[in-house]
């Protein structure tokens, strides 16, 4: 616990007016920035999962958050795959090859596609009953994606001579 060095009354604030009218994203595209990625157990407790934090960084709705659960070890063999398979996609968005530690992802950035659903959970849900997903990841245009593992490096190219008696510019 930490004391305040003063006494805040609510009347002295000034109001939030976003307070109340949050709604979902729109569905679509969006730039984000991985700030937090921590391994939690799975509400049953006999799994784990990553949970992250998104932070949209723009052009548009720059400072939303998305949250994101990927089943890494789970019961439902399904369920597993599909953690796996998403992983492997934010891996491949992310230029990673290899992750050995949740801390690789933070401050990464990537596109996600956002979809609207009707919330599970009346919670978490907005002010219409509708929630966001995170449904897919893209690497940003221009970075560069890894080279899958298999791939066999290419041997270089054979070098160019010029024909016999002539100048390299008469070809």
């Amino acid at each position: 616990m930490a004391k305040l060095n003063q006494t805040y009354n609510i009347n002295d604030l000034p109001d939030d007016e976003s307070s109340g009218d949050f709604m979902s994203l729109p569905a679509g595209d969006y730039h984000v920035r991985i700030t937090q990625a921590d391994i939690q157990p799975t509400r049953a407790g006999d799994g784990q999962l990553i949970k992250l934090r998104l932070d949209v960084i723009g052009p548009t709705y720059q400072g939303r958050v998305l949250f994101k659960h990927i089943n890494i070890q789970n019961r439902n063999a399904d369920a597993e795959r599909i953690g796996r398979k998403e992983l492997r996609s934010i891996m491949t968005a992310l230029g990673l090859t290899q992750l050995t530690d949740t801390d690789q992802l933070i401050n990464r950035q990537m596109l996600v596609k956002v979809k609207v659903i009707k919330s599970k959970n009346p919670e978490y849900g907005d002010a219409n009953g509708n929630e966001n997903t995170v449904s897919g990841y893209r690497a940003i245009k221009g970075s560069v994606a890894p080279a899958p593992a298999f791939a066999a490096p290419k041997p270089p190219a054979a070098p160019v001579t010029p024909a016999p008696g002539k100048a390299p510019w008469e070809r």
